[in-house]
């Protein structure tokens, strides 16, 4: 998409501001006499004799405040176009991050659903399956993460704590699959112990789908309102 530099209001300051520069150096170095005969009119009027100088000052407090003006339209259209390069780039990125959380959220909700009926016999063969499904998992990078902060900080955030609890579990497993010299008791109350993480990541991971797919139907009604107004009210 073709950026622009120069909207249309600031192509009108800068307009405004070049005549206002026209107009006072023709008053300071009169050459044309309609223009002339214009200001001597308004000093004759005012009391004053002293036309260029009035006219100077007029004109240098006018290009100060144009100036200024500009400055601050450019600053805003800046900040704008920002938001819209942030925009883009983190829908980009919610598109491809999306059925990652929620296939990371189905297998924390596995992983709890199985921890709720193992047993000592069983604690080693499951925590050995689901450390081969986690490390299998595709996850959000963190590159990918500061993108969404730029316009979604809030689902970034909730994101960056499903991953960490999420991190935390696959530490318990990355234990319990190496060799081991604790009792099969040990190794059910380690891998039970993970629930309270798995809960957490699931939560968060399954609250931050949620809020990605609500954010880009947000920005798909703001990119084609026409849309929205054709499917109604419901």
């Amino acid at each position: 998409m073709k950026e622009k530099f120069l909207s249309w209001g600031t192509l009108l300051c800068l307009a405004v501001l070049t005549c206002l520069l026209l107009v006072h150096a023709l008053a300071i170095f009169p050459g044309v006499p309609a223009i002339r005969w214009f200001f001597v009119t308004c000093a004759v009027v005012l009391g004053r004799l002293d036309v260029p100088a009035w006219v100077q000052a007029v004109g240098s407090v006018a290009a100060i405040g144009a100036a200024i003006a500009i400055a601050s339209w450019q600053r805003s259209e800046e900040r704008t176009a920002s938001h819209v390069r942030n925009l883009a780039a983190a829908r980009v990125v919610a598109v491809s991050v999306q059925p990652m959380l929620d296939v990371a959220a189905f297998t924390c909700q596995s992983m709890l659903e199985t921890l709720s009926t193992v047993t000592e016999h069983d604690a080693a063969t499951v925590a050995k399956f689901f450390h081969s499904v986690f490390a299998r998992l595709n996850l959000p990078s963190e590159d990918q993460l500061l993108r969404l902060v730029l316009a979604f900080p809030e689902i970034a955030e909730t994101i960056a704590t499903g991953l960490s609890a999420q991190k935390r579990v696959g530490h318990v497993l990355d234990v319990l699959v190496t060799p081991y010299e604790g009792s099969q008791t040990e190794q059910l109350r380690n891998l039970l112990g993970s629930e309270f993480n798995l809960k957490t990541a699931h939560d968060n991971l399954k609250k931050a789908h949620g809020l990605l797919a609500q954010a880009l139907c947000s920005l798909d009604a703001q990119a084609h309102p026409h849309r929205r107004a054709a499917a109604g009210p419901f």
